[in-house]
């Protein structure tokens, strides 16, 4: 997502979002720098992606300055203090692969997005996330 920049940065979990009809798997980006790490604030989601569900090939990049898909101010920076935050083992994220992967093969093959399942997802996500950067994942989630 940041080839073409030789800062730190970093990729967000997927989530499925929905663009002109069709499900997408969609991904932010974040660039962040020394001060941010000695201030513990992050910057805002500076891209986005969008993946095929079906074959994983990139179908969009975005660069939020251009086509954003946060209500979000640029200027604001995000605090990584968060003691709510929970740490996620493997088996933890092994939960979260299968209920990802579940919602997206009931896209793929039915066509149909079982809300339990994305929403089971969502909240494991949101429990490993810092407070103030879910809002970002809820932004970009169908």
């Amino acid at each position: 997502m940041f080839d073409d920049m030789k800062i730190p940065n970093g990729i967000s979990n997927p989530v499925l979002h929905s663009e002109a009809g069709k499900i997408y798997i969609a991904y932010f980006g974040y660039t962040y720098n020394k001060q941010n790490l000695v201030d513990n604030m992050y910057n805002r989601p500076t891209r986005w992606i969008l993946v095929d569900i079906e074959n994983g090939e990139l179908v969009k990049l975005f660069d939020c300055t251009e086509n954003d898909f946060s209500t979000q101010l640029f200027d604001k920076l995000y605090s990584l203090d968060d003691s709510t935050v929970k740490k996620g083992t493997e088996d933890y994220f092994r939960v979260m692969d299968t209920l990802f992967d579940t919602s997206i093969e009931s896209v793929i093959y039915g066509n149909l997005l079982y809300n339990d399942t994305y929403q089971a997802y969502l909240n494991n996500l949101y429990a490993i996330t810092l407070q103030e950067y879910r809002l970002f994942y809820k932004e970009l989630s169908i």
